[in-house]
């Protein structure tokens, strides 16, 4: 059932973009298959019977799933892990199951944190709303393949539009009994080699590359404004700016927003400018509105996380020397040459997903000469290649450049090594463009320029390789994506029609066979059953830890893994964690700088404070200090602390602070939780320390979406303290009236209770939220007012039927 839900949803979104570009650009019936059929040369293994685009193997080596039993099934069905997607294992996917639950909140993972205001859940954006209908292992076998998907038909609306079929080398070309013109050829090309570039393939699994799969259609959208402003195409560059924020990653937004408008310098015009302006504002005004259920949240969120704070330090400058320059541009020519990460032959100074963005493939390079050198589109292609080498010179960290753009506030060092975005954009759109002129290019020039570039790449591909077989691999690539191309342009000028209709299959292959041989493998496919099992220690423990939270020592149990059960887990392996929680954080162990704390003392006050009442370790444990060990199977040993505080409590005493940080240093120094509650906030008793009448906690609710309740008895004025995280958002109310919490242990949510019998309530209601949907409804009044106004304005012409491509210039 799984799988025909898969392919249902496929096939429904293929053609639902299908049907959006045809409204603008003429698409064959032939087009339509090919574009659809591209991400699958990348995705197939997902869509097997029981499999997943997932590395899962790196499951069956900790508890609660170090089961030998399944480790062998997981091995049999499954290809070698990729350790480089850790992150999806550990962050998307469990975001994505979190958010079946709930939109706002994730009690998975940090205690109870934002899930909607994380600026990479990406919960709203449409492709992850259809994935949630879908079980697990085939959701996220869809979002990768719709992703490409709508990166593909992305490009080819873009390439489609800067090569009309009324242009003067709209030859036809034949192929299996249908029609493609050459500007279609090109735009199927440029949407070939967009989704098999190494940006979109190698961040497959992360929200950059939904980001990046929407640029083309920034690009498109900004230059059509330009172009001929007007509310209707105001509207759908606000709708794409919109569907942007939600996507999952604003830097990479960012990064693509402000290539969009300089790669659409060369169409504006001098006459048309006031009104393009005005519709531009009103295009970001409408993707603001739009987007405002997820933007106002996610700055809120922001301000507090740890990741605001680390950007807020000096950034990095990613400036190396002109050497390392050039090998950092080694996989933009041959990625291969660099060697093969997943057979450990890897020689970049970094990892592949950093170096690798801006890989394309051999033929890309042959085919983007080719528009420069033909004259109707060389002013346009010098300036956009212009723009695609900038960005990628940046990534690879050219002295000055880099210099001057890595010191940029909030920039820093990986999101300039990410600018190698422009240069995918620019040479797929331009190789596209490329093959639309091959039939009036000078071929005499353009083989000359070939010719160069081949042998350079042939010469990079032999001197750098770390290996002979990745030295002879190397070249062969080269050798395969230059003789195809070559081919497929000799063909589609060739006099004789039988010969030309051979030119789709021949440049399709030659762009594609060497990026799917070479990154193919790069997303493992898994067996079905390797994704999160539920074995016998999940169902103990989901059996007994309602209203507790729960851990694992060590490596035991990846934190955000908790969601895929329905646990609580107080470790965060995010960004976006709540700074004063990730300071506090260190009381439980060692946190490194980028992963979650390694909790190796299970006799810690803060387990107790945090109310963390189960364990999982390896299932080889024996008994450890402080915590009973109530479950002993061959897939995990689960301890209980007894010591567990329930996420409410009256402390014994309390100690006043005047700010959070001087309450936070407190429990980092060691102060007993349990009996110590730092308090901190305005209208408390001057610094020291205080005895608490303390109280008593009845009826204690926990709703896992947000909220405590519980009715308590308070012998007097009383400091009543929760293990919740203070994100924004929280509500205080005691007896049904709002009350101002106060922060407790410089990182939670804390209330004073007056004498007598209460009913206390913690909500999690971010106002942010609230505006936003206010926002977002006023956003689609705009959407309608402008949609409105352009139909009464009349149909306007696609762009292909209105200039002749001398104007595009």
């Amino acid at each position: 059932m799984g799988l025909l839900l898969l392919v249902a949803a496929y096939l429904a979104t293929a053609g639902a973009l299908g049907w959006i570009v045809r409204r603008w650009v003429p698409v064959s019936p032939l087009a339509l298959v090919l574009v659809s059929l591209l991400p699958l040369t990348f995705t197939a293994g997902g869509f097997l019977p029981g499999k997943t685009l997932a590395s899962t193997v790196s499951l069956s080596g900790v508890a609660p799933w170090a089961n030998p039993t399944l480790n062998a099934a997981f091995e049999a069905g499954s290809s070698p892990e990729n350790l480089q997607l850790f992150d999806s294992l550990s962050q998307f996917e469990p975001w994505r199951r979190a958010a079946r639950r709930d939109l706002l909140f994730n009690p998975a993972q940090g205690g109870g944190a934002a899930l909607l205001a994380n600026g990479q859940s990406a919960v709203l954006f449409p492709l992850e709303l259809v994935a949630r209908i879908l079980p697990p292992p085939r959701a996220t076998t869809y979002v990768q393949a719709a992703k490409l998907l709508l990166g593909a038909w992305g490009m080819f609306l873009l390439v489609r539009f800067l090569a009309p079929p009324d242009g003067i080398s709209a030859a036809e070309v034949r192929g299996g009994g249908r029609r493609l013109d050459s500007g279609e050829l090109g735009a199927l090309v440029g949407a070939t080699l967009f989704v098999g570039s190494g940006f979109l393939e190698l961040w497959r699994t992360s929200p950059i590359a939904t980001v990046a799969a929407l640029v083309p259609w920034l690009v498109w959208a900004q230059i059509r404004l330009i172009r001929e402003p007007g509310p209707g195409r105001a509207a759908i560059l606000g709708c794409l700016g919109a569907l942007g924020v939600t996507a999952g990653h604003p830097e990479t937004l960012l990064h693509g927003l402000l290539l969009a408008l300089l790669l659409s310098v060369p169409f504006w015009r001098r006459s048309s400018s006031p009104r393009t302006m005005a519709w531009g504002a009103a295009a970001a005004v409408l993707a603001v509105l739009l987007s405002a259920p997820v933007l106002l949240p996610f700055l809120e969120n922001l301000q507090v996380s740890a990741e605001w704070s680390r950007r807020q330090a000096v950034p990095p400058i990613h400036e190396v020397s002109l050497p390392e320059t050039a090998h950092r541009l080694v996989p933009a020519v041959c990625m291969a040459a660099l060697g093969d990460f997943l057979r450990g032959t890897w020689s970049g100074v970094e990892g592949p997903t950093e170096m690798g963005g801006g890989a394309l493939g051999f033929g890309a390079l042959l085919l983007l000469p080719l528009g420069v050198v033909a004259e109707e589109r060389r002013r346009l292609l010098l300036w956009w290649t212009t723009v695609g080498l900038f960005g990628l010179l940046v990534a690879a960290g050219v002295p000055l450049l880099s210099g001057v753009v890595g010191s940029l506030p909030l920039l820093g060092t990986t999101l300039t090594k990410r600018l190698s975005l422009w240069w995918v954009v620019v040479a797929c759109a331009g190789a596209g463009v490329g093959v639309e002129a091959a039939a009036a290019a000078r071929r005499r020039r353009w083989g000359t320029v070939a010719g160069g570039l081949f042998i350079l790449g042939l010469g990079i591909a032999w001197a750098v390789a770390p290996t002979p077989a990745d030295r002879l691999r190397s070249v062969a690539l080269v050798l395969a994506g230059a003789v195809l191309t070559i081919g497929g342009v000799v063909l589609l000028g060739s006099v004789r029609f039988g010969l030309r209709r051979l030119a789709p299959g021949v440049l399709v292959a030659g762009v594609l066979l060497p990026q799917v041989f070479l990154l193919g493998r790069w997303v493992p496919v898994s067996t079905s059953i390797s994704f999160y099992p539920e074995t016998e220690a999940v169902r103990w423990v989901r059996e007994r830890a309602r209203g507790w939270r729960v851990s694992g020592r060590d490596a035991a149990l990846f934190p955000h893994s908790a969601s895929f059960f329905g646990f609580e887990e107080v470790r965060a392996y995010d960004p976006m964690t709540f700074e004063p929680y990730r300071e506090f954080s260190r009381a439980l162990g060692e946190l490194p700088e980028a992963g979650w704390s390694r909790i190796l003392d299970l006799s810690s006050s803060t387990l107790d404070f945090l109310g963390v009442r189960y364990l999982f370790d390896h299932p080889y444990m024996g008994e450890r200090t402080g915590v009973e060990r109530v479950y002993s199977g061959y897939d995990a040993v689960v301890y209980e602390n007894p010591g567990a505080r329930p996420r409410l409590f009256f402390p014994s005493e309390v100690e006043v602070f005047e700010r959070h940080d001087e309450s936070l240093q407190a429990v980092l120094e060691g102060r007993d939780l349990v009996v110590w509650a730092g308090l901190s906030g305005p209208g408390l008793p001057a610094p020291g320390t205080y005895p608490n009448p303390g109280g008593r906690v009845l009826d204690l609710r926990i709703d896992p979406r947000g909220g405590i309740e519980a009715r308590v008895v308070s012998e007097g004025l009383s400091a009543l303290i929760s293990s919740q995280p203070a994100i924004p958002g929280w509500q205080l109310f005691v007896d049904g009236e709002p009350e101002t919490p106060i922060r407790v242990d410089g990182a939670f949510l804390g209330a004073l209770i007056p004498a007598g019998r209460h009913r206390v309530e913690l909500r999690y209601a971010p106002e942010s939220w609230n505006r936003g949907l206010i926002l977002g409804f006023l956003g689609l009044g705009l959407l309608a007012w402008t949609t409105h106004r352009a139909s009464v304005g009349g149909r306007v012409a696609p762009p292909g039927e209105q200039n002749g491509r001398g104007e595009l210039i």
